[in-house]
């Protein structure tokens, strides 16, 4: 069984600008299935226990959105933007994703530029519309992401 954790977090950055960003983190749970019949529907919540975190993937992408993992392959913690990040060095629902950037996929109408150092200081990589990119390590970028925005 798998429970899923979304929320939207509003952020405001020391510049006044507001932005809204999702953070979604998924856990596996396992319980004893020859218990399960025995259970109410109130007692099958408070039985649940988080066994460890499972992986993020592609599909937890929602339309409209750039999204990016930790991880290689889509996986890993996910976050997911509609006007970007100043600084990811500000932790998104607990978690820090500064330098922690490995995957993304832009499903916006427009294109997202990636940087290196918080307030957009140098520029790693542009991505257009629709795009994605499975490893950034391949584009030399892998862990070095601090802001994005659409561009």
């Amino acid at each position: 069984m798998e429970l899923d954790k979304t929320s939207l977090i509003p952020y405001q950055h020391q510049s006044g600008m507001k932005e809204n960003f999702h953070h979604k983190e998924r856990k596996e749970t396992t319980m004893n299935v020859k218990h399960l019949a025995h259970l109410t529907l109130t007692s099958l919540v408070a039985a649940v226990g988080i066994a460890s975190p499972a992986t993020a993937n592609s599909a937890d992408c929602p339309s409209g959105k750039f999204c990016i993992w930790t991880n290689d392959n889509y996986e890993g913690r996910i976050a997911y933007f509609s006007r970007g990040s100043a600084n990811l060095a500000n932790p998104i629902g607990g978690y820090v994703f500064n330098n922690k950037v490995t995957s993304i996929w832009n499903r916006t109408g427009s294109a997202w530029c990636l940087y290196d150092g918080a307030n957009y200081r140098t520029p790693l990589l542009r991505q257009s519309a629709g795009g994605y990119r499975s490893n950034l390590a391949v584009e030399g970028i892998n862990n070095k992401t601090s802001s994005l925005k659409s561009c």
